[in-house]
């Protein structure tokens, strides 16, 4: 006779919420932009370059978390959709990046097409106080 058992359950961990993950445009001498998950925050350089594809921009990560490989970023914006060329946007199709600057500049859902092209709002080479006011943007 063959004594089987069912086999154990291993017990998981309650999922954590994701933390709130906000963007503004940040006051770097180059222009940029701010996220925020929790209570990290990561700067960036933003840089836009020219691309038949849509807008195409340049982000390179500032400070202490920054100066290496996987701190600078090419991301599209585009109407048939958008990319990054970031490990999580690799692995999961969007991205905290792709997310940012869509909700500054277009405020369109990043992982489906806009409706119309992202507005026409440049990235400030100058910020005045004009951007300080707009804020923080919650980025889905």
């Amino acid at each position: 006779m063959v004594n089987s058992t069912a086999p154990a359950r291993v017990p998981q961990r309650p999922s954590r919420p994701k933390p709130v993950r906000t963007v503004r445009w940040a006051d770097v001498p180059a222009g940029g932009i701010v996220i925020r998950e929790g209570v990290i925050e990561d700067r960036y350089a933003v840089t836009e370059f020219d691309s038949p594809l849509g807008r195409a921009f340049h982000l390179s990560k500032l400070g202490p978390r920054g100066c290496s490989a996987d701190t600078e970023h090419d991301v599209l914006l585009a109407d048939d959709g958008c990319r990054c060329d970031c490990r999580g946007f690799e692995h999961r199709g969007s991205c905290r990046h792709v997310a940012a600057l869509a909700a500054l500049l277009g405020g369109h859902d990043p992982i489906q097409p806009p409706p119309a092209a992202p507005a026409a709002l440049p990235v400030p080479a100058v910020f005045s106080d004009r951007n300080r006011e707009l804020g923080e943007c919650r980025v889905a």
